[in-house]
């Protein structure tokens, strides 16, 4: 019962960070940008993170299986497997693309 709990927190924790970054008040486009401009990465990123995460998951998940044929601790390592390879694709991707972002844009004049 208790691991249900703490999963359906987990859970429920990503939904309101989900939440909140879509609540986020966006900079307004450069003078520059029209339609030739080039469009953010996050959203793609975002998506082979979650569906490399989840294909990790089942893969380390379904190996688990075979070995103990346990449903129970099957699902709580897929669980937690899914979550770990976000997090760190998720982290990974970040900075990537903030660094990504950073190096696109011209140095601001000193003075």
């Amino acid at each position: 019962m208790y691991h249900a709990l703490q999963y359906l927190s987990s859970v429920i924790g990503l939904c309101v960070l989900v939440l909140w970054y879509d609540r986020l008040a966006t900079p307004a486009p450069a003078a520059g940008s029209g339609a030739g401009a080039s469009r953010s990465a996050a959203g793609p990123v975002l998506l082979l993170a979650v569906s490399a995460a989840v294909l990790i998951g089942a893969v380390q998940a379904v190996g688990h299986f075979e070995q103990t044929r346990s449903v129970y601790r099957t699902l709580d390592l897929l669980l937690i497997a899914v979550l770990r390879w976000f997090a760190l694709m998720y982290l990974t991707a970040g900075i990537v693309l903030t660094l990504e972002r950073d190096a696109q844009q011209p140095p601001a004049a000193c003075g």
